[in-house]
């Protein structure tokens, strides 16, 4: 369950939400086992120790910019398999022009 935590920055009072494994299931729509895995690798990424909550924004922040690097790895992806292709076409299109280049050949 999400906690409010209130700390200071010099003489200022402010609050971060913080969340755990069971907010990050929820907002994400996945098991709990899962959230616990990327609960852990978020809390790496802003160099956090132990299992502690971790800051609502920095866990939103984490997972925009895990979404932005599969959105990347996707268009790669299709680049990639439109390569494939066009090198597929490209032989068969070689392939059969060289078959007409005979036999034009021949019929000379």
């Amino acid at each position: 369950m999400s906690r409010i935590e209130n700390y200071r920055v010099g003489r200022e009072c402010r609050q971060r939400e913080m969340w755990n494994d069971a907010d990050i299931a929820e907002y994400l729509g996945i098991s709990s086992e899962k959230a616990t895995v990327l609960h852990d690798l978020a809390n790496r990424a802003y160099n956090v120790t132990g299992y502690g909550d971790i800051n609502k924004d920095c866990f939103i922040e984490f997972m925009k910019s895990v979404e932005a690097q599969r959105e990347s790895q996707r268009l790669q992806d299709e680049a990639n398999a439109a390569t494939i292709l066009y090198a597929q076409k490209g032989y068969s299109q070689n392939w059969i022009t060289s078959l007409i280049a005979q036999a034009i050949s021949i019929l000379r």
